[in-house]
């Protein structure tokens, strides 16, 4: 609510006469001029665009630069030429001991998307563990008792997205049936899984949820190139809501992941952390929503 000058005037002259004495605020936020926003895949990569866009949008209402790196060029570069940066934003799977090599230059750090507990930084994460634990009691509700899943890289969102399938089948009662991919590439997938049905033929189970949708949507393809259909033989869900989900044939059911908001959150983290750098690190956690799409059905 706006006050006007009038009053303003009013309520200080009474305070005056109390004795009471005012001092101005001070602007405690240092000249923020610079942030690097850093992955390893690319400004390309779907999933971590938005997240950038996300971040921009917040630096640009704040006047501050966002400059992206690829992790290969941030280390051989901006551990040199830190004093130009006053922020950094790490996005994605980066190795532990890359991101002490950064924290040794004193600058405000935020993870996104990477959980790595035994460093002290802020960070934004998805909400996977029980993402997948609800998916996986949502196919039990549908009448799916035989659920595998595929697991990616020892990245921590897979793990902990393993972790909760697993958690879910053992609190149903229910075998684990785990399918491990190197990579969650569609091109990888596709050819790995087609291996699979080669050396082990038509899948017992009924629904497969995949660590990513990329690694989903190439089990997919080696299941139809095997007169395997989904979701009339097998339902199938994916994780992350990229764009390619929704054109699939079948069209994916998947977990939407609020990128945009992730990035945003980043940059007020940063921002937070320049203002009051003693307190406390912070991890913020978003949750997903689950878009039921033409992939799955029941079977009860």
């Amino acid at each position: 609510m706006r006050i006007s000058e009038d009053i303003r005037c009013k309520v200080q002259g009474l305070a005056t006469e109390l004795g009471y004495t005012f001092h101005l605020r001070q602007n405690t936020t240092p000249d923020i001029q610079h942030f690097v926003f850093i992955n390893p895949w690319g400004a390309n990569d779907e999933f971590y665009a938005q997240i950038l866009s996300g971040a921009g949008r917040v630096c640009q209402q704040n006047h501050i630069s966002l400059r992206f790196s690829q992790i290969d060029e941030a280390t051989s570069h901006l551990l040199i030429h830190h004093d130009q940066v006053d922020a950094f934003v790490f996005a994605g799977t980066i190795d532990e001991q890359i991101i002490r090599q950064f924290m040794r230059l004193n600058r405000p750090m935020v993870l996104i998307d990477n959980n790595l507990p035994d460093i002290s930084l802020d960070r934004v994460l998805i909400e996977n563990y029980r993402s997948i634990y609800r998916t996986v009691k949502r196919l039990a509700a549908m009448g799916h008792q035989k659920i595998a899943y595929i697991n990616g890289p020892a990245h921590p969102s897979f793990l902990e997205r393993l972790s909760g399938y697993r958690q879910a089948m053992a609190d149903l009662g229910y075998r684990t049936e785990e399918i491990h991919f190197e990579e969650t590439s569609f091109e990888y997938s596709f050819n790995r899984f087609g291996e699979i049905l080669r050396e082990k033929g038509k899948p017992r189970y009924t629904a497969l949820i995949g660590c990513n949708d990329h690694a989903l949507i190439g089990a997919m393809r080696a299941l139809q190139e095997a007169g395997i259909q989904a979701p009339d033989d097998i339902s199938v869900v994916g994780f992350d809501d990229v764009s390619v989900s929704m054109v699939t044939n079948p069209p994916i059911s998947t977990h939407h992941v609020y990128r945009e908001l992730m990035g945003e959150m980043a940059a007020r983290l940063l921002l937070e952390r320049i203002s009051n750098p003693g307190r406390p690190t912070m991890s913020l956690t978003v949750d997903t929503v689950y878009i039921e799409r033409g992939s799955t059905r029941s079977i009860s």
